[in-house]
């Protein structure tokens, strides 16, 4: 068959494939090598389609320019960087001397993950260290550039000097360009945020591009991307996971049940709209609620059931009954 054919295109197209999803963390390595030891012109396309992929910046633009005050893009999505490989490399871009399987190795992510209730520290190839609070994910990639993901939940980093390659940092649809220093970066239902303890970085996503430096906080919500100045206490309450705490500091009721159950089997469930919104503060333990739910009940008349498979929480009193209507 004429290799410059259909045939080509669709030995492009599932090369594109494969590396997408080893990109992605999600192939199997050896159904890959099975595929690529199956005709040599399988590895001579995925060494191509790779060489673009490489080239090309992993389809997601100059990240980093060659200047000194750097700007951040946001990260096609992963379909279009599929399309625009399978293009690219049928247009007839040439590898460029790296073979096959150095550019597996270049495009795999590695990556490091707890269970709910479990906290673990990571070290890095490049020295830095990534501490991931209960049920986060967290992937990397270092090559020409440092690269990582938190894919879901919560962690804290302290990224280490690299005189060549700064660190991309990714969650959701945030980008930042970080230098060497101590962030905290969590993304939950409705917004991702990045907190700067020292060092600085350089933020954006569809909604435009910002810095933040040591004390400030970026939040991403939707479209939207600001950075806000945090007091000191507001700073020791971001990472007191770290020391095995949970700072309430004016969370309603609703809020701390669900900040709880982040770390919990049984998740704590508000079933009394009265309390729902009540104000609270303090510190507790989060690998242990009863301290929270003694408080509960001996500051706010709110008692605690075992039900099933949550703990649900109600006013003691009971709610008032409608008024009578008067008859006539």
């Amino acid at each position: 068959m004429d290799a410059n054919g259909p045939t080509r295109q669709k030995l492009t197209d599932q090369a594109a494939d494969w590396l997408v999803r080893l990109d992605a963390g999600t192939a199997d390595p050896e159904a890959f090598e099975a595929w690529r030891s199956a005709d040599p012109r399988h590895a001579s396309v995925f060494a191509q389609v790779a060489a673009t992929w490489k080239r090309t910046g992993d389809l997601r633009g100059s990240v980093l320019p060659p200047s000194e005050t750097p700007t951040v893009e946001v990260a096609a999505p992963r379909a279009d960087r599929r399309t625009l490989l399978r293009g690219l490399a049928a247009s007839g871009v040439a590898a460029i001397g790296l073979g096959a399987t150095a550019l597996v190795l270049t495009t795999r992510r590695a990556s490091a993950e707890t269970a709910r209730g479990e906290r673990r520290t990571v070290a890095l190839p490049d020295g830095s260290r990534v501490e991931l609070n209960t049920d986060s994910r967290v992937e990397w990639r270092f090559g020409e550039r440092r690269e990582l993901w938190l894919s879901r939940g919560e962690a804290s980093f302290a990224i280490a000097d690299d005189l060549v390659r700064p660190l991309l940092l990714e969650a959701g649809a945030l980008r930042a360009a970080v230098d060497p220093g101590r962030y905290n970066l969590r993304q939950d239902r409705i917004a991702t945020r990045l907190t700067v303890f020292s060092g600085r970085a350089r933020l954006g996503l569809a909604g435009g591009t910002t810095t933040a430096t040591a004390g400030d906080q970026a939040e991403a919500r939707g479209a939207a991307l600001t950075v806000r100045r945090l007091t000191a206490d507001r700073l020791e309450s971001v990472t007191a996971w770290r020391r095995g705490e949970l700072h309430l500091d004016g969370m309603t009721l609703e809020e701390a049940a669900a900040e709880y159950s982040r770390y919990l089997e049984k998740p704590i469930v508000v079933a009394d709209p009265r309390v729902a919104r009540l104000r609270l503060g303090g510190r507790f333990l989060i690998d242990e609620p009863s301290d929270f739910l003694r408080a509960l009940a001996e500051g706010f008349a709110i008692e605690s059931r075992n039900e099933g498979d949550r703990i649900v929480l109600r006013h003691s009193a009971p709610a008032p009954s409608a008024a009578p209507q008067q008859k006539n």
